[in-house]
């Protein structure tokens, strides 16, 4: 299981909870520069903003079983 976002409790339930957490400040600064941008008159041709975020690796990961096949479920035993 993995979630977006870093909560607190992601970090304290169960096992802990393995999440996305992106950069929100600059993820905010950068929508308000291009807010600003289509306020002043400036159009700027569409584009992508990559702004990296991190990986936070908790307990809800499992190293995966070497002999499971793609939609075959797992056994009971988590493997």
């Amino acid at each position: 299981m993995a979630g977006y976002g870093d909560p607190d409790w992601f970090e304290i339930w169960g096992p802990g909870i393995t999440t996305f957490a992106p950069p929100l400040a600059e993820m905010g600064a950068r929508a308000a520069e291009i807010l600003l941008d289509l306020i002043n008159g400036n159009h700027p041709a569409a584009s992508v903003h990559r702004i990296p975020g991190e990986l936070r690796l908790r307990g809800t990961l499992a190293q995966a079983d070497p002999g499971h096949k793609p939609g075959q479920a797992a056994s009971a035993s988590g493997r």
